[in-house]
């Protein structure tokens, strides 16, 4: 039994889970399952264990994406404020008005 789940955790990498499952339940279906329970009850834990971290890794992604967005819709909301009383382009005094 412990070759048996080595050898399906293994697959688990190549194969989808849901697929492995429904290959020994179609080969053994009329069977008992006492030989294959651990394995399944195993592989069960395993896929619930790596949804709950892809579940947090996306919560933690989409989080950290939000505050980025946030930050910068601030930002290009925020007022300019020039370094100098002076236009770096034409060299104008800030504040002058227009055509002087």
């Amino acid at each position: 039994a412990s070759y048996v789940h080595q050898t399906l955790t293994a697959m688990q990498g190549f194969i989808p889970m849901r697929d492995i499952l429904h290959k020994i339940v179609d080969n053994y279906g009329d069977t008992d399952f006492k030989e294959f329970r651990g394995t399944i009850v195993g592989m069960l834990d395993t896929c619930s264990y790596e949804e709950r971290i892809q579940n947090t890794a996306n919560h933690l992604v989409a989080t950290d994406l939000f505050a980025d967005v946030l930050r910068l819709h601030r930002r290009k909301a925020s007022a300019f404020s020039a370094r100098g009383t002076s236009c770096a382009a034409c060299g104008s005094r800030l504040g002058a008005p227009a055509g002087r």
